[in-house]
C-alpha cells in the first residue's frame, strides 16, 4: 500500500509502509523528471499512477533512502475546497426543517475556505466566526491538546429555498 505525501517545503513524496521517500529522488533513479507538486501529479494521473505504483512496489531497489521529515498538507493550495454533508439529516431535523425524511435528503455542499486553509499534521487553524448559508454563526478554535472545537449559534431560521439560493450563490463565486 502506498500514498502520496507532501514534505514540509512543498516537495512531493511517496509513503510506502510508513516510510517517506522524496519523489524527485525516486523518479530520478528511474530516469524520469519529477512533477513539482502532487497537484501536478493529479493533473496527469493516467500517466503517473502506474509509475508511482511501480516505484512503490520496491523503493529499496532504487537505492533512495527514506527520510524523516515534517509533513505538509497532501495538496498544497488546491483550486477549491468543498465539503459534502452526505448525512446532513440529523442536523436538518435539529434546525427544525419541517417534513425532513432521510429518504428524500439531498446532498449538501458547504464551507468554502480560502485555499491556504489546508494545512498539514500538527498545524493549528482557527476559523473566524462566520455567518453560514444555513443560518448559524460558526467559528473553530484548536486547544493546547490539539482538539478542534466548533463554536456555533443559530442566528436565523432559513427556509430550504433560501438555503438552496445561498448555496448556489456561494458555489458560483
Amino acid at each position: 500500500m502506498w500514498a502520496l505525501a507532501t514534505l514540509d517545503g512543498g516537495k512531493p513524496a511517496l509513503m510506502v509502509d510508513g516510510k517517506l521517500y522524496p519523489l524527485a529522488a525516486l523518479v530520478a533513479a528511474a530516469g524520469k523528471a519529477a512533477p513539482a507538486s502532487n497537484v501536478d501529479l493529479f493533473a496527469d494521473w493516467d500517466t503517473w499512477k502506474p509509475v508511482l505504483t511501480a516505484l512503490a512496489s520496491s523503493p529499496a531497489k532504487s537505492s533512495v533512502a527514506p527520510v524523516e521529515a515534517k509533513l505538509a498538507a497532501p495538496l498544497l493550495y488546491p483550486g477549491k475546497v468543498l465539503c459534502a454533508g452526505a448525512n446532513y439529516y440529523d442536523h436538518m431535523a435539529e434546525m427544525g426543517f419541517p417534513g425532513v425524511k432521510k429518504e428524500t435528503q439531498r446532498l449538501f455542499f458547504f464551507f468554502k475556505p480560502p485555499r491556504n486553509a489546508v494545512v498539514g499534521p500538527g498545524a493549528t487553524v482557527t476559523m473566524p466566526m462566520t455567518d453560514t448559508f444555513f443560518g448559524s454563526r460558526e467559528g473553530r478554535v484548536t486547544d493546547a491538546f490539539g482538539n478542534t472545537w466548533t463554536i456555533a449559534t443559530r442566528k436565523e431560521h432559513v427556509s430550504y429555498e433560501e438555503m438552496q439560493k445561498r448555496i448556489n450563490e456561494q458555489m458560483a463565486g
